[in-house]
């Protein structure tokens, strides 16, 4: 096989002198082409940009027009690419001819293959010429039907510069987990070939003749596959260390990162947030402005005025968001463009199925829907003015300390406006005021806000409610006035004078009485009224009305009226009844057959 190799090598050397001819003759305008293709194939691919772009300052006069520059400089690219083709042109021809005289098989396959590939190349340049000169491009001119999207191809290009960016970081730590695998693997393998090695030893030492000799050989070969595999795996090993031994810490890893994201990815992304910032701040600038002006100024805005304020949002969130991509695309971050483009997509299809609720919170705001502008809401148990529409709804609570509150436009699709009368309340209390909970504790309400009403009790003990809680609880409010109402009774020895002279003569007492109290002067009504015929006592009723001045002095107003009309009857000789029980014991013979005889 030697003397064969070495013979075909000279036949071809001698057939491919001819070529070496024309090679040397073209050397060294090939040599000068050879940085050439690049540029060419930049310049040629995109024929308006190599039209429109100025050349440089030492290729035009600085006299020229733009469009003389562009057109020199278009002529410049398509003299290189002549060039380029005559080479071309020239190695083909040569390659034809050594063609015709190859003499073995191998020299032609392999002839046949660089022409094959020169005729691509000079195939290639002629059509960037073509288009280059025309300025337009075959493909399109061929093309007898519309392009269909293969929106698999689409994907696949968004995706990539995303998908090779997180191959390029990932490179390192994949890297170490396929040298650890490839360890594993090889461990794993040289202890099979070292065992089967032992085994071929072992019974080798035992055998004689040809099966000791093929033992034997069997032994070496093992021998040497495990030598193999102890070199592989020592490569790998050392490749594996150095790998770890180069591995930064976590935290030198995490601060490169964020080093090499703000060197690039960081920029663009500031850059990218401040196109969307300053194109949304510009919008409500203006927005904030027109409304200062006409239908947008006043207080209760018109249907147009509401449309005008939902189309500008709309607006605003999408030129911020082209903004954002057109910055991107400017600076040709793909990666980022990718991120952007694909959470835009999910957001938007994740919202589809947000589309109802989007349909009434648009018309919430243009104050067509179930909470109106400057009616009255229901929020937490609490009523509340609807004093403003919009993306940030506020209600107002007069009676309440900070009792404006800002609601998302999302809150208000469960709720329910209505129109109200001037004279409701908004707050059963105010601070301030002395309340009756649960109908026998008194306290005097010291602050009440959106979340909490704080209520002091007497003896000084404080008490919070939470406001929805404090409102259903119905609390007694007796700051505006209040009314004690007693009964008492009297024997009926005292039937005769029960319905007017004793209840006048009481009234008398209650009301010198009453004068000498600190709730005396705010005593607005009095009166002493015959109320029933008990079982045992003739009840007269003792009502009482205050003005809210004596509130404080609930509890002790009601024990106060119970002394004065026991002090009243000790003065007149009234007898004060106590309940009478009449037991009644009945005999065995009204329980006959339910008590035994002689019990």
């Amino acid at each position: 096989m030697i003397p064969y190799r070495g013979l075909w090598h000279e036949r071809r050397t001698a057939a491919m002198n001819g070529k070496r001819v024309g090679d040397d003759r073209s050397g060294r305008r090939r040599k000068r082409l050879l940085g050439a293709p690049l540029l060419v194939v930049l310049l040629s691919a995109f024929p308006v940009l190599g039209a429109t772009t100025p050349s440089p300052p030492a290729a035009a006069s600085p006299t020229l027009t733009e469009a003389e520059a562009g057109l020199r400089h278009r002529l410049e690219t398509l003299e290189l690419l002549e060039r380029t083709i005559e080479e071309y042109e020239r190695a083909v021809e040569e390659l034809r001819s050594a063609l015709e005289r190859a003499e073995s098989e191998a020299e032609r396959q392999d002839l046949e293959t660089r022409l094959r590939e020169q005729e691509e190349k000079l195939f290639r340049y002629r059509k960037q010429f073509r288009e280059a000169a025309s300025g337009v491009s075959e493909e399109e001119i061929a093309r007898a039907t519309p392009p269909k999207p293969d929106w698999s191809a689409e994907i696949n290009e968004l995706l990539s510069p995303l998908l090779n960016e997180i191959k390029r970081l990932t490179s390192r730590p994949r890297e170490m987990h396929r040298l650890a695998r490839e360890l594993e693997f090889l461990e794993e393998k040289l202890a099979e070939v070292e065992h089967g090695l032992e085994q071929a030893r072992a019974l080798a030492a035992r055998a004689e003749g040809t099966l000791r000799a093929h033992l034997d050989a069997l032994a070496e070969s093992l021998a040497a596959e495990a030598e193999r595999l102890r070199a592989e795996r020592d490569l790998v090993r050392q490749r594996l260390e150095r790998l770890r031994a180069e591995q930064a810490s976590p935290y030198e890893n995490v601060r490169n990162l964020v080093r090499i994201f703000f060197r690039s990815r960081g920029r663009n992304l500031l850059l990218a947030v401040l196109a969307f910032a300053t194109f949304w701040f510009l919008s409500r600038w203006f927005y904030l402005r027109l409304q200062r002006w006409g239908p947008f100024a006043r207080r209760d805005r018109t249907l147009a005025a509401r449309l005008f304020e939902l189309v500008y949002i709309v607006f605003a969130a999408t030129g911020g968001i082209a903004a954002m991509l057109w910055v991107l695309y400017a600076v040709g971050d793909w990666v980022l463009l990718s991120l952007v483009v694909l959470f835009l997509a999910g957001l938007a299809w994740a919202s589809k199925t947000a589309l109802p609720r989007f349909w009434q919170q648009a018309t919430i705001l243009l104050n067509l829907g179930p909470v109106r502008e400057g009616e009255r809401l229901l929020f937490e148990g609490v009523p509340y003015l609807v004093e403003k529409l919009g993306w940030q709804t506020y209600v107002v609570n007069p009676e309440l300390k900070g009792g404006r509150l800002r609601l998302p436009l999302a809150h208000l699709a469960d709720l329910r406006s209505r129109p109200f009368d001037e004279t409701e309340i908004w707050f059963p209390t105010r601070e301030g005021d002395w309340v009756l909970l649960d109908q026998e504790r008194l306290g005097q309400v010291v602050e009440q806000t959106p979340e909490r009403v704080t209520v002091v009790l007497l003896g000084g003990a404080v008490r919070s409610y939470p406001t929805s809680a404090f409102v259903a609880e119905s609390p007694t409010v007796l700051s505006r006035g209040f009314r004690i109402r007693v009964l008492f009774g009297i024997d009926y020895q005292h039937q005769k004078s029960s319905t007017e002279e004793i209840p006048r003569t009481l009234r008398e007492h209650l009301t010198i009485g009453l004068a000498a109290h600190p709730a005396g002067p705010h005593l607005r009504r009095l009166a002493v009224e015959f109320a029933q015929a008990g079982a045992s006592s003739l009840d007269l009723a003792v009502l009482a009305d205050f003005g809210g001045e004596a509130a404080r002095y609930y509890d002790e107003l009601e024990r106060r009226i119970q002394k004065l009309c026991v002090d009243a009857c000790n003065e007149n000789g009234w007898v004060i009844p106590f309940t009478q029980v009449t037991m009644h014991m009945a005999t065995p013979v009204e329980v006959e057959g339910l008590v035994p005889a002689g019990r």
